[in-house]
């Protein structure tokens, strides 16, 4: 779908850290209130986030005939995250 080179530079450069931590839960499929719970913060602000997040994802060219939502997040997403474990937020806390 989107070479992976490409998509490392998009997560690390285009996304915030918080939407980065957004990214990963969203990847594992949690839903909004579970992020939310996670991060404490409001499931409305984690739709906020994600929201900003397919807007970011949209201006990739691979992307541009599919609106980004949250299947799209995970298939691109959930894929990377396994082959570039480093980038993980708990990775590098932990």
């Amino acid at each position: 779908m989107v070479d992976d080179s490409r998509l490392v530079k998009f997560y690390v450069y285009r996304l915030t850290d918080r939407q980065r931590e957004i990214v990963e839960w969203a990847a594992q499929g949690m839903t909004n209130k579970a992020i939310g719970m996670k991060l404490f913060i409001a499931p409305s602000v984690v739709a906020r986030h994600l929201t900003n997040i397919f807007g970011e994802l949209a201006t990739l060219e691979e992307l541009k005939e599919v609106k980004p939502n949250r299947y799209v997040l995970i298939r691109v997403f959930a894929p990377f995250l396994d082959r570039h474990q480093e980038l993980r937020r708990e990775e590098r806390a932990g």
